[in-house]
C-alpha cells in the first residue's frame, strides 16, 4: 500500500506546523507499507528518506526474477546539496523482491533515470540515464546520457550499451537532422 503525501499543498499551511510548503518538495509517495495477509505482518518499504515516483509489480512477459519483484523509481539522494529531496534530485531505478524486502539500486548513483525498458521474457532491462557530465548539480541538455543493460539473472551485470564514439555520432546525427539552421 503506497504512502503518499495529502493532496496537493502548494502554497498551503501545513496543518502540523503551520508553515508553508510547496508540493514540489513533497513526494508522490514517501514509502510503501507491505502487508501479508497470511500471517498479518506488515513491513515498509525502507526507513530511509526517499521519493517514489513510479512503481511496477506483477511484471508479465518477463523472466522469473522479474515476476517476483517490484521495480521502483524513486530519488534517494540529495545530489545538488540543498538540503531537500526534491524534483532536481536523480531518480534512480530500484528493485525488490514482491514482499518488499531486499531493495536496492540498480541503475548508478548520481545519474538521472530517464527510461526503461523490459527485455520480453528475460530477466533484462535497457535503461537510459542524465550523467551530470559537467559537473554543475544539474540534469539538463548540456549532459550527456547513457544507455545501460543489466541482466538480472547475472549479478555484476550492468554495462553500458552504446560506448561513447557512439554516442557522439547519434547526437551529431540528431544535430545535423532535426535542428534548424539559420544562416
Amino acid at each position: 500500500m503506497p504512502i503518499s503525501t495529502k493532496g496537493n499543498y502548494r502554497n498551503k499551511r501545513n496543518k502540523f506546523s503551520g508553515h508553508r510548503y510547496e508540493s514540489y518538495d513533497y513526494p508522490k509517495y514517501w514509502n510503501i507499507l507491505f502487508f501479508n495477509s497470511d500471517d498479518n505482518e506488515t513491513n515498509l518499504l525502507t526507513d530511509s528518506k526517499v521519493r517514489i515516483q513510479e512503481f511496477v509489480c506483477n511484471i508479465k512477459n518477463s523472466g522469473p526474477i522479474l515476476k517476483n519483484s517490484i521495480l521502483y523509481e524513486i530519488s534517494d539522494s540529495d545530489y545538488n546539496e540543498d538540503n531537500k529531496l526534491n524534483y532536481d534530485d536523480p531518480i534512480h531505478l530500484f528493485i525488490s523482491k514482491i514482499d518488499g524486502n531486499g531493495l536496492s539500486r540498480l541503475s548508478p548513483l548520481n545519474e538521472r533515470l530517464k527510461s526503461y525498458n523490459i527485455v520480453p521474457d528475460t530477466d533484462k532491462i535497457i535503461f537510459r540515464t542524465v550523467r551530470d557530465t559537467n559537473n554543475d548539480k544539474l540534469f539538463d541538455s548540456e549532459d550527456e546520457e547513457v544507455w545501460y543493460q543489466i541482466d538480472l539473472a547475472d549479478e555484476n551485470s550492468i554495462k553500458e550499451v552504446i560506448i561513447e564514439a557512439e554516442r557522439k555520432k547519434i547526437e551529431q546525427l540528431y544535430f545535423d537532422q532535426w535542428l534548424v539552421k539559420h544562416n
